[in-house]
């Protein structure tokens, strides 16, 4: 279903026409590409321009409470990936894109996940985790930053015990160029949605920390992973991309 809806969507993304989503109960849902339009704001002299489609994800529960609190109608509760557009924000006057604020340096961006990891190996969780991983024995930042870090851990350690090369994906709608960068640095390659699900075989281990959306349901798509780690979906986290 994810590629098909992949597929579909970026076909569609440059021909302006509808993409077309058939749901669990084999009825469809047409949405418009409305990449390109603006909508112009009346105060603080900002607008939204409209980028090229999305995938949204959404697991069982997040349906029932989409339901629930009418945000959805009942004739969508039997789609669990549906279309929607990010706007970025400009002002009116320049068309200048006007971003969050962030850090724009490499090598500040790259020192924080750096001393994060190496506190990390230096704890007794990654001490108890890499016993477990050797063959010959039987609120928000720092969050993300830890879980990048036991996520590199882990393919640093499998990496030294095997003698291989471990290929590492990540896939994130709020990384930037820096965030690219860093991760690059650690062997670690930044793909678009949803082209890391796109990579899932029986050979892989998946790693979503409080996720956003449903990665059990989204994988039984494609293949059955040597691992998922993996916690419950975040329904009331804000979308704010």
């Amino acid at each position: 279903m994810v590629r098909q809806c992949y597929n579909t969507r970026r076909r569609n993304n440059f021909q302006k026409q509808l993409i077309t989503i058939r749901g669990l109960s084999g009825s469809k849902l047409c949405y418009k590409v409305l990449t390109g339009q603006v909508l112009t704001g009346e105060e603080d002299n900002l607008d939204w321009e409209i980028q090229r489609p999305k995938i949204r994800y959404f697991c069982y529960e997040q349906l029932v409470l989409s339901v629930q609190s009418e945000s959805i109608g009942s004739e969508e509760a039997f789609f669990p990936l549906q279309i929607e557009h990010f706007m970025l924000k400009r002002a009116s006057d320049t068309k200048f894109c006007v971003l969050s604020d962030y850090n724009e340096s490499p090598v500040d961006v790259d020192e924080f996940p750096q001393s994060t990891l190496e506190s990390w190996k230096q704890s007794s969780e990654w001490e108890n985790l890499e016993v477990l991983l050797d063959p010959d024995d039987q609120e928000c930042t720092m969050r993300s930053a830890m879980g990048h870090s036991l996520m590199i851990s882990i393919k640093q350690s499998i990496e030294e015990n095997t003698d291989q090369q471990i290929q590492c994906y990540a896939q994130d709608p709020r990384y930037t160029v820096v965030d690219n960068w860093a991760l690059a640095q650690h062997g670690c390659e930044v793909l678009e949605d949803p082209q890391a699900w796109l990579e899932i075989d029986d050979d892989c281990v998946i790693f979503s920390c409080c996720p956003a959306l449903p990665p059990k349901e989204i994988t039984v798509d494609f293949a059955r992973p040597a691992m998922l780690v993996w916690d419950a979906v975040d329904t009331k986290r804000s979308r704010g991309w």
